[in-house]
């Protein structure tokens, strides 16, 4: 019996087509607005993930959402407010893929990112940066896995010392024997 059936992947571009921070020059404490849209410019309906990045000089912050289908031709505007509380330069990044499988071969235009520089003097009442989703975002289990990775570094840089190690005593061990 000959199976002659296959089971092809979707396929996907998935991509952010427009990305705006407004306003481009904002003082401490002035809300900061940024705006983006993920399109799906591919063949077929895709499940996607969604994101966003912000760095400080104080360090870093995000959120992200799963599993929004989003069809051929179709545009999802996507948003979120930021305050800052500290001057100096600060990054935002915003990203999109596909979460089903579905085959994305453009993935270079999955993200983007701009860096403005936040003027003031001082921080901003509270001292701590303050961010706002505009819209309701469901958070996915299995979106923040950097713990996971670190975890199995960690463990992996442990085992390969253990492994060293073991062969350096077993190498002793002989020399020992042969006297």
């Amino acid at each position: 019996m000959i199976l002659s059936s296959f089971v092809f992947a979707a396929s996907a571009d998935i991509g952010i087509e427009s990305f705006i921070v407004n306003p481009t020059n904002p003082r401490i404490g002035e809300l900061i607005t940024v705006n983006y849209v993920i399109a799906n410019s591919g063949p077929d309906t895709v499940r996607v993930s969604f994101g966003n990045e912000i760095s400080t000089p104080r360090g870093g912050t995000g959120g992200s959402g799963c599993c929004v289908l989003i069809n051929p031709g179709q545009r999802i505007p996507r948003s979120f407010n930021f305050i800052p509380s500290v001057a100096g330069l600060h990054g935002f990044r915003v990203f999109s893929y596909p979460t089903d499988g579905a085959l994305d071969p453009f993935y270079f235009n999955n993200t983007a990112s701009i860096n403005i520089t936040v003027s003031g003097s001082g921080t901003s009442s509270p001292s701590f940066m303050k961010i706002a989703i505009v819209q309701n975002i469901d958070k996915s289990p299995t979106e923040s896995t950097d713990w996971l990775f670190l975890i199995y570094i960690i463990v992996a840089l442990v085992m390969l010392y253990l492994i060293y190690n073991n062969f350096d005593s077993i190498k002793q061990n002989k020399h020992k024997r042969r006297r």
